[in-house]
């Protein structure tokens, strides 16, 4: 389970990224780094975030206080957080979804656009852009471990947070 993607989010503020959540012990619970299109979060101590993510048919949610910049394996850095508050859900989406952080292109009117791909399921998948999609099908060039997968997709619902463009895509 642990290095699995989840998403976390600034609370009072519609700012969120994806991690991986590195330990889970106690109350304890240690992520990577979180970015947002290559810029780090910054957390305050004590400042409050949410943090959810899937793991077979559940969701887990979690509401938590950063405490402090830890030292994890390889000389690398991740966060620490205190848990508050904790609940498990039943996942009733008919495909259980993944949040991943992947980077794609794909091509609009005005020429290339990017987008961050933050959750997958086997239907669909949640992108993320810095300008609004001016069509209601877009292809997807997603890289993925080293090589780029094409996916088409229509969209199905879309919200404007804090600046950005969120979609919701249904794979044709």
């Amino acid at each position: 389970m642990w290095g699995n993607y989840a998403e976390i989010k600034l609370n009072g503020s519609n700012r969120n990224a994806s991690v991986r959540v590195l330990e889970i012990k106690n109350d304890i619970l240690v992520t990577s780094i979180p970015k947002l299109n290559g810029d780090l979060f910054f957390f305050l101590p004590n400042e409050s975030v949410s943090l959810s993510f899937f793991l077979g048919r559940h969701v887990y949610e979690y509401d938590l206080h950063f405490e402090n910049v830890v030292s994890i394996s390889n000389n690398q850095i991740g966060y620490r957080f205190r848990t508050v508050r904790v609940e498990m859900k039943i996942n009733d989406r008919k495909f259980a979804r993944s949040y991943v952080s992947q980077e794609a292109i794909f091509f609009n009117f005005s020429g290339i656009s990017f987008a961050h791909v933050l959750d997958r399921s086997d239907e669909g998948l949640r992108i993320q852009t810095w300008n609004p999609l001016q069509a209601r099908e877009i292809e997807l060039n997603i890289h993925v471990n080293g090589s780029i997968e094409l996916v088409r997709g229509e969209v199905k619902w879309h919200k404007q947070i804090d600046g950005m463009y969120q979609y919701g895509l249904q794979i044709c």
